[in-house]
């Protein structure tokens, strides 16, 4: 074999060398977005339990509500409802 053929064929491997680790470098990209988007929906459902947490063991909000309903029983809207309501559309 001479010098050019073997010339030829270590750019030849090169090349695929080259393609590969670009096809390897999109994989990756590919991968890291998705773990980046699952974080932020663990974030979000995380922000989520947690403000229902804190929701349910408010007594204020709990009894709050609760008043307006027996002082009321067409009762539909509030400024807490309302309140809550704001809350949560940020979550979503």
């Amino acid at each position: 074999m001479d010098s050019a053929k073997l010339n030829d064929w270590m750019q030849v491997v090169g090349i695929f060398a080259v393609v590969a680790s670009l096809i390897f470098v999109g994989l990756q990209m590919i991968q890291d977005r998705e773990i980046a988007l699952a974080g932020q929906y663990q974030e979000r459902s995380a922000m989520a339990v947690e403000y229902w947490n804190g929701l349910a063991q408010s007594e204020y909000d709990v009894r709050t509500i609760g008043n307006n309903v027996i002082a009321n029983p067409k009762w539909t809207e509030s400024s807490e409802m309302l309140l809550h309501r704001k809350k949560l559309e940020w979550l979503t």
